[in-house]
């Protein structure tokens, strides 16, 4: 019964030691992993994916900073960056910038047409909400901080701007609260 099945042997290298260590797998199909990368012009949906049976999903690194902590050596990076909120501004087209500062240091986080398409919700609804919370941040004494997957670019430390692709990318802490999305955070604010 044994030839049937044979058993496949891996090699894992450790980092503590230099000694090997086995991995038995008796599983008949070869394992399949699937690398994401946030790509807005993907043909294939993670829905799809989904549904494929036997599947490991890999989804992009994203490293942990705050504005203050970003470094030229970040330049072109996947990063998940939060900081407070101080200005709102929308463009003619689908586009908008949100500028946020944290321990002295400010970034740009710019919202391109793909942040505007890439969700259920309407182009006018999003710019609502943006609009609105431009107001709030201008009129209200309260904080919201904003804790985003974005990516960046070439980075100059005098001006950096950051890059939001997705609607569900964007989290925000408001009252001690954390709120997912920007439809979470305008109900949580009115």
């Amino acid at each position: 019964m044994k030839q049937l099945h044979p058993e496949r042997n891996t090699d894992i290298e450790t980092k503590t030691n230099d000694k090997k260590r086995k991995k038995v797998s008796t599983s008949d199909k070869p394992e399949k992993v699937i690398r994401v990368t946030p790509d807005t012009q993907a043909t294939i949906s993670m829905d799809d994916l989904e549904k494929e049976n036997g599947v490991s999903y890999r989804g992009p690194r994203f490293l942990i900073r705050g504005i203050n902590q970003i470094t030229v050596k970040d330049s072109n990076q996947n990063l998940k960056v939060y900081g407070k909120i101080l200005n709102v501004s929308l463009k003619r087209n689908l586009e908008a910038i949100i500028i946020a500062e944290f321990q002295g240091s400010q970034c740009r986080f710019v919202l391109p047409e793909s942040f505007f398409t890439s969700s259920n919700i309407s182009n006018d609804q999003i710019r609502d909400y943006l609009e609105e919370l431009g107001e709030y941040v201008k009129v209200d004494s309260k904080d919201i901080y904003i804790c985003a997957m974005c990516q960046s670019h070439k980075i100059n430390i005098e001006k950096i701007y950051l890059y939001i692709y997705e609607y569900l990318y964007l989290d925000f802490v408001f009252e001690d609260r954390q709120t997912n999305g920007l439809t979470n955070l305008i109900i949580a604010m009115r």
